[in-house]
């Protein structure tokens, strides 16, 4: 075989070989997820002891003992139900068989939607909480959706420090939350949000001054800016 030839022919083995092992890597990633996805509840984090938990679509062989060892008594889904789904299946009868109360308030993937949607999320929260009633806040992965409605009721409802907020936000997601579309898109409806809540009986005033959620110092400038951009123009990414 010339030498022309036969180096092509090993570049085009080696770049072969190079996107089978890529694809056996990915295989095996996955696959964990999923054997993990189904060992343990999917991101579950218990906010306030006994009270107040989120996580992410728990698998249907765990969803029926997760609400019953946490006593859940209400479920806040932050997604569309979707029959054609074993999981959303799943959770549905254990939900319906063990009489828990069910509210949906579908939001984007990526933790954004509409303001009284996410308002009403954060109410019926707090509805729950007043009444003594243990309350699961979920989406699918368990990140931004979750988060923005436990955040904002730590931080407008309870008054919780912003920068512990922050970290509640933060806590998951596949890149920072600050690279995200949800860190603007809160800030820039916050007002929004703070007088749905005041329409709906959760809070009193809308806070003055209004507080804002800002990445830490050591957050890159380029995210930084990126941020104060968007804040720049209210209401941009609203629905």
């Amino acid at each position: 075989m010339p030498g022309a030839l036969r180096r092509r022919f090993h570049r085009r083995i080696g770049l072969a070989l190079g996107a089978a092992l890529a694809g056996v890597a990915v295989a095996g990633v996955a696959l964990a997820l999923y054997d993990s996805n189904h060992i343990r509840p999917k991101r579950l984090v218990e906010i306030e002891p006994g009270l107040l938990y989120r996580s992410g679509q728990i698998s249907p062989r765990l969803i029926r003992g997760v609400l019953e060892d946490l006593g859940i008594r209400r479920v806040v889904w932050m997604l569309h139900y979707d029959d054609a789904k074993a999981s959303h299946r799943a959770e549905r009868e254990a939900i319906d068989a063990l009489g828990i109360e069910r509210l949906h308030f579908p939001m984007r993937g990526d933790g954004t939607g509409k303001i009284p949607r996410l308002a009403d999320a954060i109410a019926a929260v707090h509805e729950a909480r007043e009444a003594g009633e243990t309350v699961l806040v979920h989406c699918a992965a368990g990140s931004r959706r979750a988060a923005a409605v436990v955040s904002m009721y730590q931080l407008l409802v309870e008054g919780r420090p912003v920068d512990q907020v922050y970290r509640e936000l933060d806590r998951y997601g596949s890149r920072p939350v600050a690279q995200s579309a949800i860190l603007p898109f809160l800030n820039s409806n916050m007002r929004e949000l703070a007088e749905e809540l005041v329409e709906r009986g959760v809070l009193e005033r809308v806070p003055e001054p209004l507080p804002l959620l800002r990445p830490p110092v050591q957050v890159g400038l380029r995210a930084r800016l990126s941020l104060a951009a968007a804040a720049r123009t209210p209401g941009a990414l609203a629905l």
